[in-house]
């Protein structure tokens, strides 16, 4: 009982650092992206590693100024808790955080940072309100030029 977690012969959590990739696999995250992160989770039982049940849901944190996205984990049973978060659209250097302070373990608190690059602007998503302008200026300016080439015809003059 107590004095075996008082020793921390029970009831001691201990986390491997958190693992994250994308969904492609690439190298980097861009904004929009899918996030796979996972954590593996053991107790420590009258002084052996066993895989964590956790009672209480473990959440992963994204944090940027006042942006906040966070999605539980998932328990795979073995230890290991994962989760599939999509990065915001907003471009930064995130906080990835997980804190779970369960009552009578110790806390497992993991935390590390992630950059997130804004999308190429070849993949960026386009409207045509957005390219409204564009597309306005360069007909008009089209429609110009055409109507003085057609009307603009001067007789030569001719020296002599």
């Amino acid at each position: 009982g107590v004095v075996s977690w008082a020793c921390q012969d029970t009831g001691v959590l201990s986390a491997s650092p958190l693992l994250h990739r994308s969904a492609d696999g690439s190298e980097g995250y861009l904004a929009g992206q899918e996030l796979h992160v996972s954590v593996e989770i053991l107790e420590r039982v009258n002084g052996a590693q066993l895989s964590y049940v956790p009672s209480d849901p473990v959440f992963v944190e994204l944090r940027l100024y006042g942006t906040v996205v966070r999605k539980r984990l998932q328990n795979h049973k073995n230890g290991t808790l994962s989760a599939v978060m999509t990065l915001p659209d907003e471009a930064g250097v995130y906080r990835l955080e997980v804190n779970h302070q369960p009552s009578g373990y110790t806390p497992v608190i993991l935390s590390e940072e992630i950059a997130v690059s804004p999308l190429p602007s070849h993949l960026r998503p386009r409207s045509l309100l957005s390219t409204c302008a564009y597309w306005t200026s360069a007909v008009s300016l089209a429609v110009l030029l055409g109507a003085v080439a057609i009307f603009d015809n001067k007789p030569a003059v001719k020296q002599e």
